[in-house]
């Protein structure tokens, strides 16, 4: 959205356009930036509930550990990215995979149903 106002501004009359190629790269680099800062809180937001996925048995401990994987390296890829040591993509397999899986089984089979007594094997 705004590099689309940045690019009207450029496509009118103005006479000194370099300020607008300064302002649409800080555009570009605020874009990754708050992207990764989003894939932070996803990662451990996502370790969470993998950790409790795993914990409950709720759903198969495959599918959890696969959350639990995906989710320490989609963080630690978004925090090698953020302090300039650039990752590829790859490390988003895990996590996608996890995300694709988890709801459709969710959707068929639902969470088991014979959850174990948190309270009695916590003691």
């Amino acid at each position: 959205m705004t590099l689309t106002v940045v690019s009207k501004q450029y496509s009118t009359d103005v006479v000194d356009t370099s300020y607008l190629h300064l302002l649409g790269s800080l555009v570009k680099r605020y874009n990754s930036l708050s992207f990764d800062v989003a894939m932070l809180s996803l990662g451990s937001g996502g370790f969470i509930l993998g950790y409790f996925l795993f914990q409950s048995r709720a759903v198969p401990r495959w599918i959890a550990v696969l959350g639990i994987i995906g989710s320490v390296l989609l963080f630690g890829r978004s925090l090698a990215v953020l302090m300039g040591y650039p990752q590829g993509f790859a490390l988003f397999l895990p996590i996608t995979l996890f995300e694709f899986i988890f709801p459709i089984w969710l959707i068929i089979k639902g969470f088991n149903q014979k959850l174990p007594d948190i309270q009695s094997s916590a003691v």
